[in-house]
Order: structure tokens, then C-alpha cells, then sequence
């Protein structure tokens, strides 16, 4: 997978079939995956979430719904086809999650076409604003789980997992927080030596586990 980082120029990021498997293991229990499951492709083939979006629903004995671009000609439109195809399960960016909040706070069309078959919203690739969770909240039924994730390619797509809306959900009051570590995978606040810091103390996050990649090509 080619991923940019932070310094805007492509690297080649090598992830092995265990690293995989050791991804989707633990990504299926936090998200709950079953055969009842209409999960939408929503990312591009070359950009690491379709490997969420594709092996995860099969791997459960799920169904995977491709997305074509019609549905993104307006909020209204992409949630009313969500519900004519069944989705259960939507992985979306999070730049798309806060134009869908925005709407869903502002149009009465748009709310009134959310899916009732949606039980699990994923989302992830950058910081999601707080203000934007708040819209959220206000008009989606309390059932209806909202998992902010993080991690770079380098960890096989996603680390952590913390649940912003329905049930279990944790409270946030200013930054919204990238949550706890899938199974296998640990988390440590490091110094420029990389020594464990105390708890609170500011630092470099430090991520093990044998899902990490194995390296630069």
C-alpha cells in the first residue's frame, strides 16, 4: 500500500497476509461482524480501508455492497440508496462523516432518509471534530454506534477504536479521543529514548503487535 505520511511524497508500505489476518481477527470482534451484515465498499481500491470494507463483511460470511458515484450527488441521495440496498455497516471517511453531520443537522430530507438497518458507523483518516459529534448525536437514534478509528498504513489500517455515540460510548467534552487498542496490539507513551512516560506525561506514541508492517519497499 502506498501511503504519504507526513512528508506528502508516496512510500511503499509492505503488509504481510499474518499482519492482515491479525487486523480483520481483531477488527471483527470490536465491530461485531456477522452474516447478517451489508457492509458498503465505500474507499478506493488503493487506499487501505477497502481492506477493511472488503474482507471483513466476506471473512464473516457478510455481504459487500459496492458504492457507485450517484449516491454522493447529496447526503440525501447517499442514505436514501443505503437504505434501498440494506447497508447494516457504513466505513467512512471522516471528511465525509462531518458533511454528513453538517446535513443531518440542517436538512429535515436528510434525516428523514436515514437507514433504519444501520447499526454501526465507522469512521477515520482524520481528527473528527467534536462540533460535528454533537450535530450527530442530536439526530441519530441512540442505537446506532459511532467508532472513531486511528492508525497509520503501517499498522494494517487501523489501531484503536473508540466509541463516540450509542451504546458504550464514552464521554467527550473537547478533543475526540482515537480510543483503546484492538486485541494483540499495545499501546505505549514513549520519550525521545524510548522510555515509557508516566501517565499524563506528553510524548511519542509508540504502537506494537503483530499486525504492524513489515517494513519499507
Amino acid at each position: 500500500i502506498y501511503t504519504s505520511g507526513s512528508t506528502g511524497r508516496p512510500t511503499k508500505v509492505v503488509i504481510s497476509h499474518a499482519a492482515l489476518g491479525h487486523f480483520l481477527s481483531g477488527a471483527s470482534q470490536i465491530y461485531g461482524m456477522h452474516s447478517g451484515d451489508h457492509m458498503l465498499q465505500f474507499a478506493p481500491l488503493h487506499f487501505d480501508a477497502s481492506v477493511e470494507e472488503l474482507y471483513l463483511p466476506l471473512l464473516n460470511g457478510g455481504t459487500v455492497v459496492l458504492r457507485n458515484e450517484d449516491m454522493l450527488s447529496s447526503p440525501a441521495r447517499f442514505l436514501k440508496i443505503c437504505q434501498q440496498w440494506g447497508i447494516t455497516v457504513l466505513d467512512l471517511p471522516t471528511a465525509y462523516w462531518h458533511e454528513l453531520a453538517f446535513a443531518l443537522d440542517g436538512d429535515t430530507a436528510v434525516r428523514a432518509a436515514w437507514p433504519e438497518a444501520i447499526r454501526l458507523v465507522i469512521i477515520g483518516g482524520e481528527a473528527a471534530l467534536s462540533e460535528r459529534l454533537q450535530r450527530w448525536k442530536r439526530h441519530i437514534p441512540t442505537n446506532v454506534t459511532l467508532l472513531n478509528t486511528y492508525g497509520p498504513t503501517e499498522t494494517t489500517v487501523i489501531c484503536t477504536t473508540a466509541v463516540l455515540a450509542g451504546p458504550h460510548a464514552v464521554s467527550v467534552d473537547e478533543g475526540v479521543p482515537i480510543g483503546t487498542p484492538l486485541p494483540g496490539i499495545q499501546l505505549r507513551i514513549v520519550n525521545e529514548w524510548d522510555e515509557p512516560l508516566p501517565i499524563g506525561q506528553i510524548g511519542q506514541l509508540c504502537i506494537q503487535g503483530p499486525a504492524l508492517s513489515s517494513g519499507y519497499f
